[in-house]
């Protein structure tokens, strides 16, 4: 056998999944595992398992890939096998997996909310697989699927109802800020959108001191005097408490000081900030 090169057909093929590397949206990605004496693989598609067109969307050495966006048509349901190679031969095809393109999230509507809220939001984009989730990176803001819809274009829109919280005393509140929003199809690949939706700080909750009828809708001495004594505290400490983390990060430190001193100390409560000018005229006085 001095000199000659044998060539044995390829094992059998290992298993095709889809796989979470990050790429752009309308790409499919797929990995498999190697094929004992393989050379090469070439990733087939069709509309069905049994109609695969003869052009390869991938042919190479490697065991993954990311397929662009022009070749795949949204909103549609395609299929991918893998088949190994080397100069002997050709496996016969892997497993099947199936699935629309990854998902396109374009917009969020509202795009700010404030703590404390319930209401509708909408998620747009484009191949939003029917059973597709949509999910928040706030652990305190939760997004009800309400249903939706694409169109022949592949226009789509997921409608939700979002509650933030804190949606009663002693809730821990949603930290203020942008996130990311991100649409995951049934198939396992998912679509985000950083920085699309933001939560705001609700002011009123600055009026920690509600116990004296007299002071209560304004900020005061007795207030600042109150969170003082929180400041330091964390959540997992016995003496913190939520209604006093007024930006949702698990702490009472400096910054919830600085809002309350500097959101108008002194002012009342006017329905959308701390004003003076809405303090009885004697409290405006200092009386």
């Amino acid at each position: 056998m001095s000199g000659r090169t044998v060539a044995f057909l390829v094992g059998i093929l290992g298993v095709l999944s889809f796989c979470g590397v990050p790429s752009l949206a309308g790409t499919v990605s797929l990995r498999w595992d190697p094929s004992l004496n393989a050379t090469g693989y070439r990733v087939l598609y069709g509309p069905s398992e049994s109609q695969y067109l003869p052009t390869p969307l991938y042919d190479g050495p490697a065991t993954q890939t990311i397929i662009n966006s022009n070749a795949l048509a949204g909103c549609t349901t395609w299929h991918f096998v893998v088949v190994a190679y080397n100069s002997a031969g050709s496996s016969g095809y892997s497993n099947s997996v199936h699935g629309w393109t990854r998902p396109n999230v374009s917009s969020v509507s509202p795009v700010a909310v404030q703590q404390g809220s319930l209401g509708p939001v909408a998620v747009a984009g484009s191949s939003f697989e029917p059973g597709a989730t949509v999910e928040i990176d706030n652990s305190h803001a939760y997004l009800e699927n309400e249903g939706g819809s694409c169109d022949a274009q592949c226009n789509c829109e997921i409608d939700l109802v979002a509650t933030v919280e804190p949606t009663a005393p002693g809730l821990r509140p949603a930290q203020v800020g942008t996130f990311t929003v991100t649409v995951s199809n049934p198939s396992g690949l998912s679509g985000t959108r950083s920085q699309a939706f933001e939560i705001t700080m609700d002011l009123s909750r600055f009026d920690v001191n509600r116990s004296d009828t007299t002071t209560r809708d304004r900020l005061d001495g007795k207030d600042l005097v109150w969170l003082s004594r929180l400041v330091g505290s964390q959540e997992s400490d016995a003496t913190y408490d939520p209604d006093f983390d007024f930006d949702g990060d698990g702490w009472i430190d400096g910054r919830e000081l600085s809002y309350l001193v500097t959101h108008n100390f002194g002012g009342c409560w006017d329905g959308a900030g701390w004003n003076v000018a809405a303090c009885p005229s004697a409290l405006q006085q200092g009386g």
